[in-house]
């Protein structure tokens, strides 16, 4: 009875394990992921900031809320000096992301997920270079332009990326323990919201 057992045992088909070289490279998947979504996070209230400043200034200038003009001016002014100020160093922390995702070449039962993120990585950083860009130069009108199409597009890159990471964790039969997608999805969305009608 014990023989039998463990030749049952033995013939039983073992659980397959997930090749570990795709387990790494989902992790390092994963890491740039979190460093993106936390660098979102960091630009979401300079970008909130800078866009008050902005409405701020036009409703003064609009004669709609009461205040001193050059007060507003110098208001906005302030805000775009921060924005300015980190602009460069924030693009060097975009491009230095860019390189960490490339660092390590990813499996070829990856390279679909691989490029997938990458172009939505890529648009991604464009997209958030040219806002911030946008709002130095005072350029509203290409600001609300990109507002109104950015953020569908950026969706559904990364829900892409997204679905091909459900495959990988599919095929693998590994959990799938993390997403790929906009950590405040509302970000683009609320910053066309707050921009008056008419700028």
């Amino acid at each position: 009875d014990v023989y039998k057992r463990q030749v049952l045992e033995v013939e039983a088909p073992q659980p397959k394990q997930p090749p570990p070289h795709i387990l790494d490279w989902l992790e390092h998947l994963r890491r740039t992921e979190q460093r993106r979504q936390q660098m979102e996070r960091n630009i979401t209230p300079l970008f909130s900031m800078v866009v008050q400043a902005i409405v701020l200034r036009a409703q003064v200038a609009q004669g709609i809320a009461q205040g001193d003009l050059e007060q507003a001016e110098a208001n906005y002014e302030r805000e775009r000096e921060k924005l300015r100020q980190s602009y460069q160093q924030r693009r060097k922390e975009w491009e230095e992301l860019l390189r960490f995702f490339r660092s390590k070449q990813p499996p070829p039962e990856c390279q679909a997920l691989a490029d997938t993120y990458y172009a939505g990585l890529s648009e991604y950083i464009t997209t958030i270079s040219q806002i911030e860009n946008d709002l130095i130069e005072g350029d509203l009108g290409g600001l609300t332009g990109l507002l109104g199409s950015a953020q569908s597009e950026l969706d559904a890159k990364f829900a892409h990326a997204d679905e091909e990471l459900t495959k990988v964790c599919e095929q693998y039969g590994i959990r799938k323990y993390f997403t790929i997608g906009s950590s405040s999805p509302d970000l683009l969305k609320s910053l066309g919201g707050g921009l008056p009608l008419g700028l």
